[in-house]
């Protein structure tokens, strides 16, 4: 899709007249983006008709701004999803085009002709009107609270594809999400290799690919791997790996950040291609804890909760997008060493997600209901949803709750006990608990003004995201082992391990996708099985 730069002054009048006309379907409560593209009407195109005025002697233009402003707001990028939809139940009609013009047996303009229109024939400040004006409208839609409607685009039936062809389907799909890991992410991780090293930078990250397949210390993995490579060529060695990334300066001056800054950019770019950034999206911000067995000492150690025999540990904050299915796409983290750190990490995540996204909550557990976070939620003017915690007054207002096991206090006011004495209000809310939870009621603090039915969608809508820890756990099967305090080499291999966390979410994506497997079944394809095919590549290309 073209940049969403804002349209020329010739474009202007035309960008003004389908805002209006879809904040008018808006504001009468109709939320589905096909609806709201197929009631634009265009008094006259003359001024925003491409200079080569021939490219639409087939179909109209007027449908085929239609149908892109329909496809800016559903987001999903898909040219063939797009023409199987409109090729069903008369929607091309709908729309505007002239069945009359459809070639034969077709009941819709080809996928050829829909991508031509867009990419060959519309000029650029055309292709920005539509992508701009797509933009205010999700965001007049977010002002009602709601978001457009986008799920996904009608898939094919797959669901009596053979067992055969659901595995090629995966080994595809995983072989090519492995590949372009590769081209895509093993050029920015550079090393620092001298010309003449012995190895390449692609043999250390193979190593380390190796580590996390089988999460193993790196001594131990380079040696397994010596045995798997069968003399075929030189594995470096652990001590080779670790040597190179102690090089890095961390603590000073973020060497090893900086080191996947590229990467990261690269994550958003994907993001949003697979439509986890286009639309109102939720995100989510949690806290995650790799304990450790040092003192407090140690550079960048936060004293947490004790559990496995510590209370040490390296803390992250990680931000991650919620696909409108489910899925968990970890965007960017911030490793922090103290409550202040803490503090500023969310607000500095929350303001990085506004600048690229349109936020419509952000999604927090239990840990972040307190006064110091929740004083910095609000200086991003975000709208967050946090999960409270059960105390007397939720307890009094489950039982004080309507026949709906719903109540809502708004203006509550929220005080620390210690110093600084800061205060802070909130709106509080009890409902019914989520089915099979164990839980006596579910409560949650927000700055939103709320009804008992909006309060009833943001419950259901953080049933989603309950998910995130225990989705976001997977990253430990991409977690290599590791003993050493080293701080650049723990940053390094965190940095590592989110990144194929990431690439794990990307290939069961497309895998679901593919095959039409619901978001609520187990990851077709496990963190092992990416992995091997990675690592795959590498026997590949030495046998």
């Amino acid at each position: 899709m073209t940049s969403n730069r804002s349209p020329q002054p010739i474009h202007e009048c035309l960008s003004s007249q389908i805002v209006k006309q879809a904040t008018a379907q808006l504001e009468k409560g109709n939320f589905d983006p096909f609806v709201i593209a197929c009631s634009l009407s265009f008094d006259s195109l003359d001024t925003v008709t491409d200079a080569r005025a021939d490219w639409h002697y087939k179909y109209d233009l007027a449908p085929h701004i239609r149908t892109m402003v329909f496809y800016h707001l559903r987001g999903d990028n898909n040219w063939s999803a797009l023409h199987r939809f409109l090729s069903k139940k008369d929607r091309a009609t709908t729309i505007g085009y002239d069945p009359e013009k459809f070639t034969s047996d077709n009941s819709a303009p080809s996928r050829t002709a829909l991508t031509r229109a867009w990419n060959d024939y519309m000029s650029d400040p055309l292709k920005n009107t539509i992508a701009h004006a797509a933009t205010e409208i999700r965001k007049t839609a977010r002002e009602h609270a709601t978001p457009v409607d986008v799920d996904a685009l009608d898939q094919e039936d797959r669901e009596d594809a053979s067992t055969r062809t659901k595995q090629r389907v995966k080994s595809e799909a995983s072989e090519d999400v492995a590949r372009k890991t590769r081209e895509w992410f093993y050029p920015e991780i550079d090393l620092g290799l001298a010309e003449d090293a012995v190895f390449e930078n692609e043999d250390l990250l193979d190593l380390m690919v190796h580590m996390c397949r089988e999460r193993d210390f790196a001594n131990n993995a380079a040696d397994t791997w010596s045995l798997d490579s069968d003399d075929r060529r030189k594995t470096p060695s652990g001590d080779t790996l670790r040597d190179h990334i102690r090089a890095f300066d961390e603590l000073e001056n973020n060497e090893v950040t900086e080191l996947f800054d590229n990467a990261k950019e690269t994550l958003w770019t994907i993001a949003e291609q697979k439509g986890f950034l286009n639309g109102i999206v939720d995100v989510a911000i949690d806290e995650h804890n790799w304990r450790h067995y040092s003192d407090l000492e140690t550079p960048r150690t936060m004293q947490v909760k004790h559990d496995s025999g510590t209370n040490r540990a390296y803390q992250f904050l990680t931000l991650s997008v919620i696909g409108e299915t489910g899925e968990r796409f970890v965007v960017d983290f911030h490793q922090i060493a103290s409550k202040q750190e803490k503090v500023e990490g969310v607000k500095q995540l929350v303001n990085e997600a506004q600048e690229r996204l349109i936020v419509r909550d952000v999604f927090m557990d239990r840990g972040f209901s307190q006064v110091l976070y929740i004083q910095a939620l609000h200086e991003t003017g975000a709208n967050f949803v946090i999960r409270a915690r059960r105390n007397s007054k939720t307890k009094k207002m489950w039982e004080n709750a309507d026949e709906d096991g719903i109540n809502i206090e708004h203006d509550v006011t929220m005080s620390r006990s210690r110093a600084p004495y800061e205060s802070t209000t909130v709106t509080r809310v009890v409902t019914p608990p989520k089915e099979g939870s164990g839980d006596e009621y579910f409560t949650y603090i927000t700055n939103r003004t709320l009804t008992k039915r909006s309060a009833q969608r943001i419950a259901k809508s953080y049933e989603r995201r309950w998910g995130i820890e225990t989705s976001f756990r997977v990253v430990l099967d991409f977690l290599p082992r590791t003993a050493s305090m080293d701080f650049a080499l723990r940053m390094f291999y965190f940095s590592f391990a989110t990144l194929f966390y990431n690439m794990w979410v990307l290939v069961n994506l497309l895998v679901r996708e593919a095959l039409g497997i619901p978001e609520a079944e187990t990851p077709p394809v496990t963190a092992k099985m990416l992995l091997a095919y990675v690592h795959s590549l590498w026997d590949n290309a030495v046998s």
